[in-house]
């Protein structure tokens, strides 16, 4: 509803996947290292609606400059998959609130919604 109304704002978007990634691979990859995407933001939907969402090629590892390329493993891609998502979604509340345009209370009450697995997972606030 907010980036409908306020474009503006799409710029949230790009900052929270893009940070989103880094910080995912750098818990599943921890050393210094450098990993980079490539991320365009499309508006609307397949039936033209208006629906911002962003599409990604992302490096699935990091470079090193003494070791090289460190790949992910596959068994840990769902669990990459998860906390990027997670990161995401906080990433987006985060700003909204900063921005002031929702309150505490009723991030709260959406993120009570979600199961406890992924609410232990990554709490919302550190």
């Amino acid at each position: 509803m907010y980036f409908r109304y306020d474009r503006k704002l799409i710029k949230h978007l790009y900052t929270a996947a893009w940070s989103a990634w880094r910080e995912t691979i750098a818990e599943a990859l921890p050393g210094v290292h450098q990993t980079g995407a490539v991320m365009a933001l499309h508006s609307s939907g397949d039936l033209l609606n208006f629906h911002p969402h962003i599409h990604s090629l992302c490096l699935d590892g990091t470079l090193e400059s003494s070791a090289g390329f460190r790949q992910l493993q596959p068994s840990d891609i769902p669990v990459v998959t998860q906390a990027l998502t997670m990161r995401f979604t906080d990433n987006i509340f985060r700003a909204l609130l900063e921005l002031e345009l929702i309150t505490s209370s009723a991030l709260l009450f959406h993120w009570n919604g979600l199961p406890s697995s992924i609410q232990r997972y990554f709490p919302l606030f550190e």
